[in-house]
C-alpha cells in the first residue's frame, strides 16, 4: 500500500485498502490502527476508530485484548488518547464519528 501511495498509483492504493478494510477484526484493529497511523493512511485510521466504537465491548470484554490494543499503540500515544476519547464518548451514550 506505501508503495502505491509512493508511486501515485491510486487504484491499487484504493484496493489494498478495501482489502485491509474487510480483514478489520478485534485481533487485528490493533495492528491495522498501528500500521495505518505510522503511514498515515486517514481512510484506514478512521475505519479502525469506527470499527472500534461499533465493537466497543469486544475490545473491552479481557484485560488481554485491552491490553493488547494498548501493547501495539505503545509508540502511537496521541492515536491511543483519541481512542481513549472516543470510547469515553461512547460510554457517555453520545459516540461521535472519527
Amino acid at each position: 500500500m506505501a508503495a502505491a501511495q509512493r508511486w501515485g498509483l491510486a487504484r491499487l492504493h484504493g484496493l489494498c485498502e478495501k482489502r485491509i478494510e474487510a480483514a478489520i477484526c478485534a485481533e487485528t484493529v490493533p495492528l491495522v490502527l498501528r500500521r495505518a497511523s505510522e503511514g498515515r493512511f486517514l481512510f484506514l485510521k478512521r475505519q479502525c476508530l469506527q470499527w472500534s466504537l461499533d465493537h466497543y465491548a469486544a475490545l473491552t470484554e479481557s484485560n488481554a485484548m485491552t491490553l493488547a490494543v494498548v501493547s501495539e499503540l505503545r509508540d502511537f500515544p496521541h492515536v491511543v488518547a483519541e481512542l481513549l476519547g472516543l470510547a469515553r464518548q461512547f460510554k457517555e451514550g453520545a459516540p461521535s464519528a472519527p
